[in-house]
C-alpha cells in the first residue's frame, strides 16, 4: 500500500512536469495575426485575463508572459490561449505601472518555429468597479445586457429613484 502510493505520487509529479510546454530553443521572428490585438495596449491592474487566439487555427502556439519577477508559459488549445486566472492576477500585480513582455511562438506543421513579441502596459489604477454593470431583463428570458454608466447616466438614475432610509421609491 505504501508503494503504490509512493509510486502515484512519483506519476502525478511526473505528469505535471511533462504537461509544461516547452519554449522554443531558436525561433525566427515573424509575424502573424491575433484576435482580439492586445499588442501595446494598456490594461488595469485588476482587469480579468486577456485570452487570445491565432486568426490561423492550423498554427500551432506558445506564449510565453514574463516580467521582472516572474514567467507563465502556455501553449494553445486549437489556437486558443487561455491563461489561468489566478497566474494573470500574479503577473499583472508584479508588472503594476511597467509592463508585461509577451513572446507568441507559432508554427505551422512540419516548419520552423517563428516568434512575436509586444509589450502589455499595466496601468497603477484599477477599474472603476462602476464602469461595466449586468442587468437582467427577466420579460426577454434570462437574457443579460451589458452597458456602461457614465456621469450622465449616473445622473439621469438619480433623478428617476428617490432615496430615504435606505429604501428605494420609484418615482
Amino acid at each position: 500500500m505504501k508503494r503504490l502510493s509512493i509510486c502515484w505520487i512519483i506519476g502525478c509529479l511526473l505528469e505535471l512536469v511533462a504537461c509544461r510546454p516547452e519554449v522554443p530553443t531558436q525561433a525566427e521572428q515573424g509575424e502573424t495575426d491575433v484576435f482580439p490585438d492586445y499588442r501595446e495596449v494598456t490594461v488595469p491592474v485588476n482587469m480579468a485575463p486577456p485570452n487570445f487566439k491565432l486568426v490561423d487555427q492550423q498554427l500551432q502556439g506558445i506564449i510565453r508572459l514574463k516580467t521582472m519577477n516572474g514567467e507563465l508559459i502556455i501553449a494553445a488549445d486549437h489556437g486558443v490561449f487561455n491563461l489561468p486566472e489566478t497566474d494573470w492576477k500574479v503577473l499583472s500585480q508584479d508588472a503594476q505601472g511597467k509592463q508585461i513582455d509577451v513572446t507568441v511562438y507559432f508554427r505551422e506543421p512540419q516548419s520552423d518555429w517563428k516568434q512575436m513579441s509586444f509589450p502589455i502596459y499595466v496601468s497603477r489604477d484599477s477599474v472603476d468597479a462602476y464602469l461595466v454593470y449586468r442587468r437582467i431583463f427577466p420579460d426577454i428570458g434570462c437574457g443579460t445586457r451589458w452597458g456602461f454608466i457614465n456621469d450622465v447616466l449616473k445622473t439621469m438614475l438619480k433623478s428617476l429613484f428617490l432615496i430615504t432610509n435606505r429604501q428605494i421609491i420609484v418615482v
